[in-house]
């Protein structure tokens, strides 16, 4: 298995909305099996000039190919900071290297990482790391991971609903469920929020992620929900349920917007 590569942004950057897509962070990952999976996480946090009402995108790439691993920020008046970040998990991959990169664009004004001058307040990070899934064992004291991305449009109700849900095994009879839920939505009407939550077997897990829209149009790309309940061996249901407190069609549509809207699980037994 291929040593992980973390990458950080250590220089201030800056896009402007003339720009369109252009590389935040690349680093290179040699696969050594045709079999093997990538995990990949990225984080950021910036400051928008683009103005009240426009947003900021962050997507990854993997071999020049847009992944379903998304997020987007938005702030409600200029020279405001924001935060987001997404996992993905590739798999089908061929042995030998593969390159993956953290593009960005700004809807409007520009948007700046200031990672070199504040290094404490802005950030842009990806982490990748391959797994094996075949041969000895695949990890020392791991179950391989599941990632299921959402792959239908759905639109968020008034009460909690399922956006997503996903079905994972665990073999240890008093094991760690490490979970990592990314989600990417998008307010198509007027102002609003919306809540989302982890469910494990119809029980919540953790807190909940909530968000404000400032206006219409806007995206909004939560850092990830990480939980890491403990359970018994056997099936179990993960549901990432949602609802809008206020606002009209706050929507998440991978189907029709894969590189600013998503909804990923990533779940993986860990030995208690």
């Amino acid at each position: 298995m291929s040593v992980p590569k973390f990458v950080k942004l250590a220089a201030d950057a800056t896009i402007t909305s003339a720009d369109g897509w252009q590389d935040l962070l690349t680093t290179t990952l040699t696969v050594d099996q045709a079999s093997s999976k990538i995990l990949a996480i990225f984080t950021t946090s910036f400051a928008s000039f683009a103005g009240g009402g426009y947003n900021t995108h962050f997507r990854v790439l993997l071999d020049g190919v847009a992944q379903p691993c998304s997020a987007s920020g938005a702030v409600p008046v200029s020279a405001t900071n924001a935060a987001c970040g997404a996992t993905a998990y590739f798999s089908a991959l061929s042995a030998g290297p593969h390159t993956l990169k953290l593009q960005w664009n700004t809807e409007n004004g520009d948007t700046r990482i200031l990672a070199g001058a504040a290094p404490d307040v802005y950030s842009a990070d990806l982490y990748v790391e391959e797994y094996p899934t075949t041969g000895t064992a695949v990890l020392a004291t791991e179950k391989a991971p599941l990632y299921d991305p959402l792959a239908v449009d759905s639109t968020a109700l008034n009460a909690f609903s399922v956006l997503h849900t996903t079905t994972y095994t665990t073999i240890e009879a008093s094991a760690q469920l490490l979970i990592v839920v990314s989600l990417a939505t998008q307010l198509t009407l007027v102002t609003g929020s919306v809540v989302a939550r982890v469910m494990v077997d119809g029980a919540s897990v953790g807190g909940m992620a909530y968000t404000s829209f400032p206006g219409s149009g806007l995206e909004f790309g939560a850092a990830p929900m990480v939980r890491c309940p403990t359970v018994a061996a056997g099936a179990h249901t993960i549901d990432v349920e949602w609802h809008k407190t206020a606002g009209t069609a706050v929507v998440c549509n991978p189907a029709t917007a894969s590189e600013v809207n998503c909804c990923t699980i990533l779940a993986q037994e860990k030995a208690a």
